[in-house]
């Protein structure tokens, strides 16, 4: 039996980094003490974006034989490591058997305890155009901020650029000077790493901007869901 599983592949290097971070904030002192974690890289999964805004191949099908998967290998709870893909949770197989720790809903949790009032979101055009996050936020009386179409073409190809070469840091860079340009027109609202592959970059930014990082909050769920402490330092990262 797993504590959890981990459906991911949306990209590769995400969901290594959503592991890692689950081993790094765990209070452990040898291996018996870390969480036990399946990971399914589904690396053929449909481009959801592509799905969304230009009638693609569904990822559905995928994500629901994952699940299947993660079921029979009696896995307690599991996490789907892309937040486009979160678009389609309505259509994924819901069971008794299996938690799903929702990063969209996890996040406007966070959000609404944090009480934020407006929240600049960047992400795919598969997420912030098909409203992902944009609907809860709403719902929950959140402000989204939107940023202009030039920004979300730099943003868009700073995630596949990732995707495709994996060059951290020079994306990194990229991805601070769009977010200094968003900020001067949104003084002091907090940005929303609404895509895994820009999580990724998240070491490398400045730290005057105010960051809520999805990948965090359900990182530090899955382990608090699991049983097993936080480490001290890390106990006020997610709270």
């Amino acid at each position: 039996m797993y504590e959890l599983g981990i459906i991911g592949g949306m990209g590769p290097e995400a969901t290594a980094e959503l592991f890692h971070r689950i081993i790094k904030y765990t209070e452990a002192k040898c291996d018996q003490d870390h969480i036990s974690i399946c990971i399914l890289n589904i690396t053929d999964t449909p481009d959801r974006t592509a799905a969304i805004l230009d009638d693609g191949l569904s990822p559905v099908s995928h994500l629901n034989r994952a699940i299947c998967d993660l079921i029979k290998l009696r896995v307690k709870r599991f996490i789907i490591c892309c937040n486009t893909v979160h678009y389609y949770t309505p259509a994924l197989i819901k069971s008794d058997k299996i938690e799903f720790i929702n990063m969209v809903s996890e996040t406007i949790n966070y959000i609404k305890s944090k009480e934020k009032r407006k929240v600049i979101i960047i992400g795919t055009e598969g997420t912030v155009l098909a409203g992902v996050y944009g609907g809860a936020l709403n719902n929950a009386g959140i402000k989204e901020l939107k940023i202009q179409t030039n920004d979300q073409k730099r943003i868009s190809e700073i995630i596949y650029g990732i995707k495709s070469t994996g060059v951290l840091q020079i994306y990194g860079d990229a991805l601070a000077g769009v977010m200094a340009e968003v900020a001067k027109t949104f003084p002091d609202a907090p940005f929303l790493l609404a895509c895994t592959e820009l999580s990724l970059l998240k070491r490398y930014l400045n730290t005057e901007f105010s960051i809520i990082d999805p990948l965090d909050i359900v990182a530090i769920k899955a382990i608090r869901l699991s049983g097993c402490k936080i480490r001290p330092e890390y106990e006020n990262l997610i709270i």
